[in-house]
């Protein structure tokens, strides 16, 4: 995974995302999402109204469906899922 750490250049009134979590290369985001100290991985998709928390893990090629919400200790989502 090429994980590289995020830095946004201007705040987002759609989403919240804490400055360190890991994107992954051609991770698409939905509006109303909120991220923080999360791992997600390359060719991933978050829909809209996710929350995913410090500690999780999103693999390679995953979809997060709207409305979800993944917290710590859940354990980690590897590779080609859908949630």
């Amino acid at each position: 995974m090429g994980l590289k750490k995020v830095a946004t250049k201007r705040p987002s009134r759609l989403r919240r995302m804490a400055p360190d979590i890991q994107l992954g290369r051609n991770v698409k985001i939905f509006a109303f999402v909120n991220l923080y100290g999360c791992k997600i991985g390359d060719n991933t998709k978050i829909g809209t109204f996710v929350e995913i928390q410090k500690g999780a893990q999103i693999g390679l090629h995953c979809k997060i469906s709207s409305h979800s919400f993944i917290r710590d200790g859940v354990g980690n989502l590897l590779g080609y899922c859908v949630v």
